[in-house]
C-alpha cells in the first residue's frame, strides 16, 4: 500500500484503530505503520490523536539538527521580503533590518 500511494504520489496513511481502550496497542500499531513507511495514522476517538502525535512525529532534537546547515549555522527559512531574487539581507555577513 504504501508503495502504490508513493508511485501516484499520494502520503500514505494507516486505516483506524477500532479499540478505543487499548492505548498500548493503538501505539504499537501506529508504530508498526511507521517502521513500513506511512506517514500518518487517521484517529477514531480523541485520544489517539496524541498517540499519533507522539509516533509520526520528529524528536525536537531531529528538526534542531535539520535546521543547521553542514557549517553549523542556523538556516532561515525564507527572505522576509519574499522576493523571487536573492535579496541581498540574507546574504553572509549582511544584517536583516
Amino acid at each position: 500500500m504504501v508503495d502504490a500511494c508513493l508511485s501516484y504520489g499520494l502520503k500514505p496513511f494507516y486505516g483506524p484503530f477500532g479499540d478505543f481502550s487499548d492505548t498500548a496497542a493503538c501505539e504499537s500499531q501506529f508504530r508498526n505503520a511507521f517502521l513500513m513507511g506511512c506517514l500518518g495514522a487517521w484517529s477514531l476517538h480523541p485520544t489517539q490523536i496524541d498517540i499519533a502525535k507522539r509516533v509520526f512525529s520528529p524528536e525536537p532534537d531531529e528538526v534542531a539538527f535539520a535546521k543547521k546547515d553542514p557549517r553549523g549555522n542556523a538556516r532561515r527559512d525564507r527572505c522576509r521580503h519574499d522576493r523571487r531574487e536573492k535579496c541581498r539581507t540574507t546574504q553572509p555577513g549582511n544584517k536583516q533590518k
